[in-house]
């Protein structure tokens, strides 16, 4: 509902879902680094989102004493089920974000 009120008092807003299968798996961390550099505001969350990415995340299943390591690592994208997984993701599709907007207006400028 609150998504049909913010778009009938904005009749010019369009809203595009999309449904990425694995997101969170396919996001290059290196794109989540390069924009956190970029912004001086977000740049102390570099160093410790760095230290985060570099190492291969240990993966378990099951729970508690039954948990078992997994045969493999994670080693990219981001830790889904982390606090900072969701503002990562963010900023990590930012610029392609930011890149078919720009996109978007010059197409409707040019109509």
């Amino acid at each position: 509902m609150a998504i049909t009120l913010l778009l009938e008092s904005n009749p010019d807003w369009v809203i595009i879902a999309l449904d990425i299968s694995n997101a969170f798996n396919e996001i290059q961390r290196y794109s989540i680094l390069e924009e956190l550099w970029k912004n001086t505001e977000l740049r102390p969350l570099w160093y410790y989102n760095f230290r985060n990415m570099m190492i291969s995340g240990f993966i378990g299943l099951g729970y508690g004493p039954f948990i078992k390591a997994a045969t493999y690592q994670m080693d990219e994208g981001v830790k889904q089920g982390d606090m900072e997984a969701m503002p990562n993701f963010c900023i990590g599709i930012n610029q392609a974000n930011k890149s078919t907007h720009d996109s978007l207006q010059e197409k409707a400028v040019s109509s």
